[in-house]
C-alpha cells in the first residue's frame, strides 16, 4: 500500500513502497507498462514530427492540390476543405502527436 493512513482525511506517503518496497511483482509490472507505454510514446512523436515536418515541406515548396477532410467524433467535430497536401499532413502530424502522448497513472 503506497499511503499509510492516520487520518481518514489525511494521507501520507510510504516511501518504502517508493523505494520497490511493496509487492514485487506489481512493482515490476507498472515498471513494465511504464516502459512500454514510453517507448509508444516516443515512436508516436518521432511518426509525428515526420509527419507534421513533411506537411510543413510540402507545404513551402509549394506543392498544389486539393483535399477535404471532415471528421466527426463524439461530439467533436473538424473540418479542412480545399486544403493542400502540406497542411493535411500537419494536421495529422499533430494528431498523431496528441493520440500517443505519454500519460501513466497508478491508481489504487
Amino acid at each position: 500500500m503506497p499511503y499509510k493512513e492516520n487520518h481518514p482525511k489525511e494521507a501520507k506517503f510510504d516511501p518504502d513502497f517508493a523505494k520497490g518496497g511493496g509487492s514485487g511483482e506489481a512493482h515490476k509490472t507498472m515498471q513494465t507498462v511504464s516502459r512500454h507505454q514510453l517507448t509508444y510514446s516516443i515512436t508516436g512523436l518521432i511518426v509525428g514530427l515526420l509527419l507534421a515536418i513533411g506537411g510543413i515541406i510540402l507545404f513551402l515548396n509549394g506543392v498544389a492540390g486539393g483535399g477535404s477532410w471532415t471528421l466527426r467524433t463524439l461530439g467533436l467535430g473538424s473540418s479542412l476543405s480545399d486544403a493542400g497536401p502540406g497542411a493535411i499532413l500537419f494536421v495529422v502530424g499533430l494528431i498523431v502527436i496528441f493520440v500517443t502522448r505519454y500519460v501513466f497513472k497508478v491508481e489504487k
